[in-house]
């Protein structure tokens, strides 16, 4: 099992969940400020939220799974979103809002899906692998396409190359396409991986580090602590 794919890899997935935890402190904070009327209140509720919610996140398998699905559904929407850009279809407030609504939907639909806890890390691993796999197949795609076309924008994206300036990797596409199809394949073959371990769909995952780096990600119940 792909042990940063159940993570999400642990940066990443700790970046969110403080976030996520400022945002909703922030809120909290709002109301306990109309009691208290300070604005010290709404910042001691946020760093609250930025403490709590990454450790809930570690140890509440649907706290892990909401994070998990926000990740996934929100990149996904956001290379959607990155090419309505470049056609001039969303501005930049789309661009960004976008994906962040779908994520948060994404988030809550695999925390609810408490049947199947084994889905978010299902979804993880084919993301991640998918991931890694795209932008090549979608470089070649490209090199095709200029060959067929001789049109330099198969090759050249004027507004990625803007946006690498900031480290931030923008889609299109083809690597989107790609992405899916991946994944498309990548998820039924990690539930028959799973079946063929002899593991159950409900299986509780639990997200955890140990000193013997050969145990990491392992898939971890009751019976066999």
């Amino acid at each position: 099992m792909c042990f940063f794919a159940l993570k999400w890899r642990r940066g990443l997935m700790t970046t969110t969940a403080v976030g996520w935890g400022v945002f909703l402190g922030a809120i909290a904070g709002y109301y306990a400020a109309d009691i208290s009327d300070s604005l010290v209140t709404i910042i001691i509720f946020m760093g609250i939220g930025a403490i709590v919610l990454p450790i809930l996140t570690y140890n509440i398998p649907g706290v892990n799974r909401f994070m998990i699905g926000y990740i996934v559904f929100m990149k996904i929407a956001y290379m959607f979103t990155t090419e309505l850009f470049r056609r001039g279809s969303t501005d930049w407030f789309g661009i960004l809002l976008l994906p962040m609504i779908i994520g948060a939907i994404g988030g809550v639909i695999l925390a609810a899906w408490v049947d199947v806890p084994v889905s978010a890390f299902v979804l993880a691993c084919a993301f991640f692998g998918a991931s890694e796999a795209a932008p090549i197949i979608a470089k070649y795609i490209n090199y095709v396409g200029y060959g067929i076309t001789q049109d330099v924008n198969w090759l050249i994206d004027p507004l990625g190359i803007i946006m690498k300036l900031f480290s931030i990797e923008l889609s299109d596409i083809p690597t989107l396409v790609s992405l899916l199809i991946l994944m498309g394949f990548g998820i039924p073959m990690q539930l028959q991986i799973i079946k063929n371990q002899g593991y159950s769909y409900s299986i509780p995952l639990i997200v955890f580090e140990t000193d013997n780096k050969s145990e990491h990600g392992k898939i971890v119940d009751e019976s066999s602590k």
